[in-house]
């Protein structure tokens, strides 16, 4: 029965670093404590803060979460302000019926950093992954 029981957290643990969970409804306990939304227009892009300080944000890559990042956030919140997204139609981020899909990442993000009084033009670092690095950084092309 132990055996059945670790292995069965293990696997809930995958499902919620691979956005599993965000699919199915159930948030882990961690994300009920940390995971907020920001509502952008008709969307809501789900993100976590983490730390003070310079602001990074760090952007999964293609089939990521904001969980992607689980190694890196704890010790850079100790001098950075972490803040990890769902990208819009990732994890809990879900898009528009009809919506911009990808398309929106930056004008998602910059609308983001807007709602958190982050001044985008000088500041966040971006840290990101796979696909989302094609970003063209600074996100000053937004505007």
């Amino acid at each position: 029965m132990q055996k059945n029981v670790a292995r069965r957290q293990f696997l809930q643990r995958v499902a919620a670093g691979s956005g599993v969970l965000a699919a199915s409804g159930t948030r882990a306990a961690a994300e009920d404590k940390f995971l907020t939304s920001a509502k952008l227009d008709n969307f809501e892009l789900y993100y976590e803060l983490h730390g003070d300080g310079p602001s990074v944000v760090f952007a999964h890559g293609a089939g990521g979460t904001h969980m992607s990042w689980w190694q890196q956030v704890p010790v850079l919140a100790q001098r950075y302000k972490c803040i990890t997204i769902d990208h819009r139609t990732f994890g809990y981020s879900r898009d528009v019926k009809g919506g911009p899909g990808r398309r929106a990442f930056v004008q998602d993000l910059k609308g983001l950093l807007d709602q958190l009084g982050i001044l985008w033009l000088v500041n966040p670092w971006v840290a990101r992954r796979s696909w989302a690095s094609h970003w063209r950084i600074p996100i000053a092309s937004a505007r």
